[in-house]
């Protein structure tokens, strides 16, 4: 084991890294996408969604967070902002599988 991050309530459901390898996004179902220093091994933020958070991916300029979640929707979060940018999709059964 390299290295272990906690933070998390609950079960991870994926992980990625950033563009730059620097920066760790992982998605749970403790409904919350987080956003971790992975050399540091700590959080930098975390976004709080609606459901268990399937999938979480960032934008090719490291700016923007997309979320996918168990009720369908896909939130947009811009790093810097404390509120979602927007959001995307309808109720789906089973919910959103992959946002890229």
């Amino acid at each position: 084991v390299e290295r272990r991050l906690e933070g998390h309530s609950n079960g991870v459901n994926e992980m990625s890294f950033s563009h730059d390898q620097r920066l760790l996004i992982s998605a749970a179902d403790d409904s919350t996408a987080k956003v971790w220093n992975y050399t540091k091994g700590s959080v930098i933020k975390s976004f709080e969604q609606k459901g268990s958070t399937l999938s979480a991916v960032l934008s090719a300029d490291d700016q923007t967070l997309f979320c996918g979640s168990r009720d369908g929707i896909v939130t947009i979060w811009k790093i810097n902002q404390k509120l979602p940018a927007d959001s995307l999709g309808s109720r789906l059964d089973g919910g959103v599988k992959k946002v890229w």
